[in-house]
């Protein structure tokens, strides 16, 4: 059951079902979490420093608002996001590594990464695909780094894989079709003017320009607007170093991310904004950002100054510290209530926990002390 694609998150989630409702939407989400955070986790410490430093760039520069929401809840662009999101860095670093029981360590995250973005959404296999092949290219001298043909095999086990679903399974992102709801009367030539000059939409949407959810929870603009400084200031440091390899693989992931949801919009009549959402397209951002902040230089990563650090750190923890607040408001009260107070106007909460108030405190603290472990790698490994 587990391989007929893309049934495997629901497959996993269904053991995670209870009498309670509630109580199983909430299990599921705390395990999707987890897993999110094992899986960084242990790729970070196993990886490379010039990894170690793109992997963490990337998180920090895409999971907030829309990652971080998304990948918390029950939906399958949770696996997708975090698959994507990791799996680039895993397979690099397994390809780089020579030691034994990294190597292990790393092909197995490679491939549990791998298998949860197949069986999650259909996008998620040539997303798969795409990601070995800008890898592969991105690796000066494979040949050198792959000492024994059969430490590739499970990688071409899984590309195969993926590129069967790719082939078999119908698309629930509308490859072939586009989505439906468009306006059947539209032209084609109002529908690409249109959305080409609406396209960055798709990445203004993941960091903050679009609701959350199913566009139901409002965004601040506060929270867009640090998330764009870091997003882009990550992009134009990262783009200081580049070489022909890594120019032609930033290229190729951008082409896609351009002309993907514009050949979506346009098979369904869709305009920007309709029934597309910027969700489907953010496990290639993830890529994209990642991809650009590898450093070209053997025994080099990126870097950053002590300034720039600190504007991060700040700008990243106000941005989750004013969307995390929305998503509070939206869930407690409803979008109609505009108050700091969390604990005001309480229309649902349980009478045995902590107030909401404390609980965001303890959120915003949280990831804040997350990020400055995360951010300090790029200063700690300058030295």
């Amino acid at each position: 059951m587990l391989f007929r694609s893309p049934n495997g998150f629901y497959w996993t989630l269904f053991y995670l079902i209870g009498d309670n409702t509630l109580i199983s939407a909430m299990v599921m989400r705390i395990f999707n979490a987890f897993l999110a955070t094992i899986l960084l986790f242990s790729t970070i410490i196993l990886s490379p420093r010039k990894i170690r430093v793109a992997l963490i760039g990337s998180w920090i520069a895409c999971v907030i608002p829309l990652g971080m929401y998304s990948i918390s809840s029950t939906n399958p662009s949770s696996w997708t996001i975090i698959g994507i999101g990791i799996y680039w860095a895993a397979l690099y670093s397994y390809l780089n590594e020579n030691n034994i029981k990294k190597k292990i360590l790393l092909v197995s995250i490679t491939v549990i990464t791998a298998l949860m973005s197949i069986q999650s959404r259909s996008e998620a296999s040539p997303y798969i695909l795409l990601s070995t092949f800008v890898i592969f290219l991105l690796i000066k001298n494979l040949k050198n780094k792959i000492q024994n043909i059969k430490s590739l095999i499970p990688i071409l086990l899984i590309n195969l894989y993926a590129l069967y679903e790719f082939f078999t399974t119908p698309s629930t992102l509308g490859w072939s079709t586009g989505l439906p709801g468009g306006d059947p009367n539209r032209s084609s030539k109002e529908i690409w003017f249109y959305n080409i000059t609406e396209w960055p939409t798709f990445i203004s949407g993941s960091i903050g320009g679009w609701p959350l959810g199913w566009l139901d929870v409002p965004v601040p603009s506060i929270t867009y607007f640090m998330c764009l400084m870091v997003f882009a200031g990550l992009i134009l440091t990262g783009l200081n170093d580049l070489n022909v390899r890594k120019f032609l693989a930033v290229s190729l992931v951008f082409i896609v991310l351009v002309v993907l949801p514009l050949r979506i919009l346009a098979l369904g009549k869709n305009f920007v904004g309709e029934n597309v959402q910027p969700r489907y397209f953010l496990p290639l951002i993830f890529l994209f950002v990642g991809l650009i902040l590898i450093s070209t230089q053997k025994n080099n990563y990126l870097w950053l100054s002590n300034s720039q650090i600190y504007l991060i750190l700040f700008s990243t923890s106000i941005a989750h510290f004013f969307s995390l607040h929305f998503v509070f408001r939206r869930f407690i009260t409803g979008t109609d209530i505009v108050d700091w107070n969390l604990n005001r106007n309480i229309e649902w909460w349980w009478t045995f926990l902590p107030t909401p108030l404390f609980f965001w405190l303890f959120g915003c603290l949280s990831f804040s002390l997350s990020l400055f472990i995360g951010i300090f790698q790029f200063k700690k490994l300058k030295n």
